[in-house]
């Protein structure tokens, strides 16, 4: 609900203009504060804000004549650390005692008899604020850094820090700030302030006095995320105020957004599957801005699960701390309403999660509110724990409103009922009312509903419905979870229903996914095939392959996928997932232009009319074979031969093989050294030159009547031809033999060409002479 909260005043003659009190019917289950359970004594209690210096300690007798026997009282950081406590002592001196009100209200429920429950609040009004600065603010009079104080951000895209208008303390105008619940110095302002109140009034749990605490720190005086701020940029309003923006948008919130992110998806990869997105990693990713949409969508249900989680972590902070010092100390959650429109941008609806390592909660809903549906809600959700309910008085609703509010709250299950504007219910003639609460519901034990029909919501559905309204007499439009529960309600004759929500937006992954390649150091510009597999929940799954961010399939396994051209090691993701659960794994490769083998050397040689190539290896590993291959380009290479290789060595290996038909003329030979795998790689390129005339011999030169062709000049040749000195052919053949008839030629020079069988044309002048 939303609660306005008073102007802060030192003058105790103003007091009741300017305060707010609480009625609190408070019930509890068990005797003993040192157990589990809650004692059986209810409690009708008073809530004193304390924002000012008033201790109001009037007004606590008046509430324990009327039949009162608690008072709940806030103890403020900054009466203690803050401004008020500087400006009280300059006023009164450095000996001013700060706690001097608590010490003073605390005193007179002692004395009558009446139990302490207390709210610690770690937010505070300061002067520094309340001056002209950009919306991003300023460093506030007790040192909170601009950059960790709330940020809002509005619907019209526009932010702001936050802080609104706290009144005046002496004269001088104070703003409302907190810093943000992600940073670090408020998690420590909330550990060294709660030991603080604990090491002075600790010692009410040894008294059996002390009924609970729990911390609060927004401008109503609970503990949820703000809506709206009031700064100014310079002299300008903002369009911010509200409910028009959300928080927090902070640096801080910021960072360990991202930080829940990559505990929660791993791998970037799996956020962008989920997410519909392309992020190179979290540091890109920022909150959902606010929008009608800004909690749905897999980026929205995230947004809302960090701040569920950051709500929960406040909570257990505060609550680690009061148990390190008394573990019997009772520690409860305390919001607004848990269902309306303004706890969707409070961030509330999932208040079982908040509260669910507390004690129990306290809420505080809205006079025409549906009291029997937010007991039933919040007793389904929180078993065995304390609820506590906030009545008000109005004047438009009248004392019998507060009447039904209080009894429908306990009949449902409420153990605190606790009523706002205390002094006005008192002024309208309220007291015979509050003597009949406390003489009906005070003198009987608590009965805890056993309820029998149960019914059940997603939290999905009211976020996208934004909340309730929970008008009793006009709900056919109000939300789903509201008239579910009323159905179930008249079904079971008017009496306490479960209504159990499901927290939808929670994922989680039960599957497990690995990946894997056939080659982990291929060969640049080779292909690799690729594969991943699944363990659990498997069923449903969409896949994608990535390479440096793009994506390269999306199959759960794929082949022949070329491996990079440049050398180096590269990471191929596989995502997969369904339901908005992803996993991903990474696959590394290291694409080499490292040769298959380590090779020593690789020569070939002349040998008579052969060519010998000889090579040797250091090291090898899965090697296959050796292709020789042969140019008489260097473009157009033709394989002669393969031999084996010793798959796997780390010695020495000498290799040779021959060549038994070379090209005349100028011959180049390389190795292609394959794997088993069939990647493969080239040696140098080796080079043999035959143009001796012994490997074209011919006899006699001169000749008469014939020419005598060489064994190896035969055995290469594909044509042989004759050319005279004018370039005429005078005598050619396809089907050259050991002998060629030259006694019908005119005596001269000719030039012999022979074409070997790798097209290369050898020629040799010969003289025909007689």
């Amino acid at each position: 609900m939303q609660k306005l909260l008073p102007t802060k005043q030192a003058d105790r003659s103003n007091s009741v203009r300017f305060k707010k009190f609480f009625l609190t019917v408070f019930i509890l289950n068990v005797v003993s504060f040192c157990s589990i359970a809650f004692a059986q004594q209810r409690y009708l209690g008073l809530s004193l804000v304390n924002e000012g210096m008033e201790d109001n300690l009037e007004l606590i007798e008046q509430a324990h004549d009327a039949g009162c026997n608690a008072v709940f009282l806030s103890i403020q950081w900054g009466t203690v650390e803050g401004y008020i406590s500087r400006a009280m002592k300059q006023e009164n001196g450095q000996g001013y005692n700060v706690w001097q009100v608590y010490d003073d209200q605390i005193a007179k429920a002692h004395s009558l008899g009446m139990k302490i429950g207390i709210n610690i609040a770690i937010s505070t009004g300061d002067n520094a604020t309340h001056s002209y600065s950009d919306r991003y603010g300023i460093n506030t009079g007790d040192g909170w850094l601009k950059e960790e104080r709330i940020l809002n951000a509005g619907y019209d895209g526009t932010e702001a820090v936050f802080q609104k208008y706290g009144g005046k303390f002496h004269g001088v105008d104070l703003q409302f700030v907190m810093t943000s619940l992600a940073a670090q110095s408020t998690r420590d302002r909330i550990v060294s302030f709660t030991n603080k109140v604990l090491q002075r009034y600790g010692h009410l749990q040894n008294t059996g006095e002390l009924l609970y605490v729990n911390l609060i720190y927004t401008r109503n005086g609970e503990g949820e995320f703000e809506v709206g701020t009031d700064k100014y940029h310079y002299e300008q309003p903002t369009n911010l105020r509200d409910n028009n923006s959300l928080s927090d948008y902070s640096q801080p919130m910021v960072n360990a957004y991202r930080a829940w992110l990559s505990a929660k998806y791993d791998k970037i990869q799996s956020l962008n599957f989920v997410w519909g997105t392309n992020y190179g990693s979290f540091n890109q990713v920022s909150p959902k801005r606010p929008s009608l949409t800004t909690f749905t969508q897999p980026d929205g249900a995230d947004w809302y699960l960090f701040r569920t989680q950051v709500l929960k972590d406040i909570n257990n902070i505060f609550k680690n701390t009061v148990k390190a010092a008394d573990n019997r100390i009772k520690v409860i959650s305390h919001h607004g309403s848990v269902y309306d429109k303004l706890s969707l941008g409070r961030n509330t609806f999932a208040f079982n999660e908040i509260a669910s390592e507390l004690d129990g909660i306290k809420i505080n809903d809205h006079y025409y509110y549906d009291h029997r549906f937010a007991i039933d809600l919040v007793r389904s959700n929180l078993p065995g724990k304390l609820y506590i309910n906030e009545a008000a008085y109005s004047p438009d609703f009248g004392i019998p409103n507060f009447v039904a509010y209080a009894t429908e709250s306990f009949s449902h299950g409420a153990q605190m009922v606790s009523c706002m504007f205390f002094e006005q219910l008192l002024a309208a003639g309220g007291a015979p009312a509050i003597q009949d609460l406390a003489a009906n519901w005070l003198t009987q034990p608590v009965t805890n509903p056993t309820p029998t029909n149960q019914t059940s919501f997603m939290l999905s559905n009211i976020i996208d419905q934004r909340g309730c309204v929970t008008d009793r007499n006009n709900y056919s439009g109000d939300c789903d979870v509201y008239k579910t529960w009323m159905n179930t309600y008249n079904a079971a004759s008017n009496k306490p229903v479960n209504i159990l929500i499901t927290n939808d937006l929670r994922k989680e992954c039960q599957m497990t996914l690995t990946g894997s390649t056939n080659i982990s150091n291929p060969r640049i510009g080779t292909n690799i095939n690729l594969s991943s597999s699944c363990q659990g929940d498997c069923s449903g799954l969409s896949y994608n392959w990535e390479l440096k961010g793009s994506s390269i399939g999306n199959t759960a396994n794929l082949t022949d996928v070329k491996a990079p051209l440049v050398p180096g090691t590269y990471i191929y993701s596989v995502t997969a997932g369904h339901n908005g659960c992803a996993k991903t794994f990474e696959v590394s490769v290291t694409a080499t232009d490292v040769l298959p083998v380590t090779l020593i050397g690789f020569k070939a040689a002349a040998r008579e009319n052969e060519v010998s190539l000889d090579w040797s290896t250091a090291e090898e590993s899965n090697s296959s074979h050796f292709e020789i291959q042969r140019s008489a380009n260097g473009t157009d290479w033709r394989a002669i031969g393969s031999v084996k290789a010793a798959t796997t060595s780390k010695a020495v290996i000498d290799y040779n093989a021959i060549d038994p038909t070379p090209i005349v003329g100028s011959g180049l030979y390389r190795l292609k050294m394959v794997d088993h795998d069939s990647t493969f790689a080239y040696s140098k390129i080796a080079r043999v030159v035959f143009d001796s005339p012994g490997f074209v011999s011919f006899y006699p030169n001169p000749a008469a009547d014939r020419l005598q062709l060489s064994e190896a000049a035969l055995h290469n040749a594909v044509s042989v031809e004759l050319v005279d000195q004018t370039g005429k052919s005078v005598l050619e053949t396809s089907r050259p033999s050991s002998t060629i008839s030259i006694g019908h030629l005119r005596t001269g020079m000719y030039v012999l060409k022979i074409t070997g069988r790798d097209g290369i044309i050898t020629s040799r002048q010969v003289a025909i002479g007689r």
